[in-house]
C-alpha cells in the first residue's frame, strides 16, 4: 500500500502541476526529471539546495518511521510552493536509484 501511494505521489510531483511559480522554474526542474541523470558528483552539488530522499533506501526499510514522516511532511509543504523533483541516480551507465529532491527553501505562511 505504501509503495502504491509513493508511486502516485511521485507521478504528481514530477509534473509539478500545482506549483505557484513561473514556467521557467518548472522547466528548470524538469531537466533533472527528463534529460539530466544525476551521478555522485551532481548529487553532492544538489545536497546544498535540496533534501534528498532515496526510494531504494525507503524500499529496503533503511529510514526510520520518524525520518519517513519528516520527508513526507516536507513533500507536502513544498509541493504547491516550489515543487518536488523526481530523478534517476546513475552509477556507470546504470540507473541504481530514484531520488526525490525537496527544495531547502524557507516557506512563508501568508
Amino acid at each position: 500500500m505504501k509503495k502504491s501511494i509513493i508511486i502516485l505521489v511521485l507521478c504528481l510531483f514530477t509534473c509539478a502541476c500545482g506549483a505557484n511559480e513561473p514556467s521557467k522554474e518548472i522547466l528548470k526542474r524538469e531537466k533533472y526529471t527528463n534529460k539530466e541523470q544525476i551521478n555522485k558528483e551532481k548529487l553532492l552539488e544538489l545536497e546544498n539546495d535540496y533534501t534528498i530522499m532515496s526510494l531504494v533506501k525507503m524500499e529496503n526499510n533503511q529510514y526510520t518511521e520518524e525520518e519517513l514522516n519528516n520527508y513526507f511532511d516536507l513533500m507536502k509543504e513544498h509541493f504547491y510552493v516550489d515543487g518536488i523533483i523526481n530523478c534517476p541516480y546513475i552509477e556507470g551507465n546504470n540507473i541504481v536509484d530514484t531520488l526525490i529532491l525537496i527544495p531547502k527553501t524557507e516557506l512563508i505562511n501568508v
